[in-house]
């Protein structure tokens, strides 16, 4: 009953700030008006640097950065050069 009195006279009221700012007040329900007290702490959370699987994954990934990748340039330059050498092959079993 308060709260139906609460709303029909705030609901809509303007109400000014120190520097002479208007705002429109919004007065809505809450169907659920209690506050969560306990707050949930995850065990895991920062663990993932001790977890073997994540070791392992990250082991392998620095492997892989630590391949030596040729640019393009020097992979298009050796494929050109196989295939003049698999040119001249062909042509010499054809004579």
């Amino acid at each position: 009953d308060a709260l139906l009195g609460v709303h029909a006279k705030m609901d809509g009221h303007k109400l000014l700030d120190a520097k002479g700012k208007e705002y429109k007040v919004l007065v809505e329900y809450a169907p659920f008006q209690k506050v969560p007290r306990k707050v949930v702490i995850d065990k895991r959370e920062a663990t993932i640097e001790k977890d073997a699987d994540f070791l392992a994954f990250k082991e392998e990934l620095e492997k892989q950065r630590s391949v030596k990748v040729d640019s393009a340039e020097v992979w298009l330059e050796k494929r050109e050069q196989e295939a003049a050498a698999a040119k001249t092959d062909d042509g010499k079993d054809s004579s």
